[in-house]
């Protein structure tokens, strides 16, 4: 197995050129989806905290068709990508600011079996920037649920409730342990991040989230960053709610996901051109 390339589809792409072409309602396993990762023409999702550390794959129209199950913990599993053969789930929610070591597992897509849990590898991190300070609950720029493979190292942006101003963080793929410093800012974006993916044919990443201080009404939009971390375009959801988790498919597709919220169900979204 191998991840998606360009070959179907020309790495000259805007956000502008997209559309919602399907709405698929998400079962009940996974109404609670926080991370999405395109792998050829599979597509899997994680649950948040609660809920069992499963990895689902599903299919176009949002359908489980398998469970596999993860011997690692989930705390607060907030996202996932992927890359070749491999699922990287990260438990990096921090909603209660309580929070101060995060981790990434990931997981070989050929050994995941329904017969027994998976094996993981982990990486352990922590923010360089922490505060000293207690911080109060969903009031602080500490939290993070969104994930991303760049070539030899993983990306996580926080999900700044207080500041709306998004830290980038630069993960390296195989220190066991290591302290992460932010390595830029993103001060333009309409919200916070909650999830992300990088499309390697463009060197751009796309980006999903919503506003901060909108609930129960949030906007949640859609963006597209440089490589280089730098706001190229911005596109709203209207309409939909608390949107998680984005990837992109071998075709060009864009897929999202929403998480069932206050009179908003789980739902699974395709975009074309």
């Amino acid at each position: 197995m191998t991840m998606w390339s360009s070959c179907g589809w020309t790495a000259e792409w805007a956000l502008a050129d997209y559309g919602i072409t399907e709405q698929m309602s998400l079962p009940k396993a996974v109404q609670e989806t926080s991370g999405l990762a395109c792998v050829n023409d599979r597509l899997f999702t994680v649950n948040d905290s609660g809920h069992p550390a499963i990895i689902y794959e599903i299919n176009a129209r949002g359908d489980v068709l398998a469970g596999y199950k993860s011997q690692a913990n989930n705390n607060d599993w907030e996202a996932m990508t992927a890359f070749n053969d491999f699922l990287y789930v990260a438990d990096i929610g921090n909603n209660s600011g309580l929070v101060k070591q995060y981790s990434i597992y990931r997981h070989d897509l050929l050994d995941m079996s329904l017969v027994k849990p998976s094996l993981y590898r982990q990486v352990r991190f922590e923010y360089t920037d922490y505060p000293t300070e207690s911080l109060a609950m969903m009031s602080h720029d500490y939290d993070a649920e969104s994930l991303a493979f760049n070539g030899n190292k993983l990306v996580v942006f926080s999900k700044s409730w207080q500041s709306n101003v998004a830290r980038v963080y630069e993960i390296n793929l195989v220190q066991p342990d290591q302290k992460a410093t932010p390595v830029t800012t993103i001060d333009d974006l309409p919200g916070m991040i909650t999830g992300a993916h990088y499309d390697e044919a463009s060197k751009r990443y796309v980006v999903v989230g919503y506003n901060s201080n909108g609930l129960p009404s949030l906007k949640p939009f859609m963006a597209l960053l440089s490589d280089e971390y730098k706001v190229l375009e911005l596109k709203s959801l209207k309409g939909f709610g608390q949107v998680e988790a984005v990837c992109l498919d071998f075709e060009g597709s864009l897929w999202f996901s929403q998480e069932r919220a206050l009179f908003k169900p789980a739902l699974l979204v395709k975009m074309m051109r």
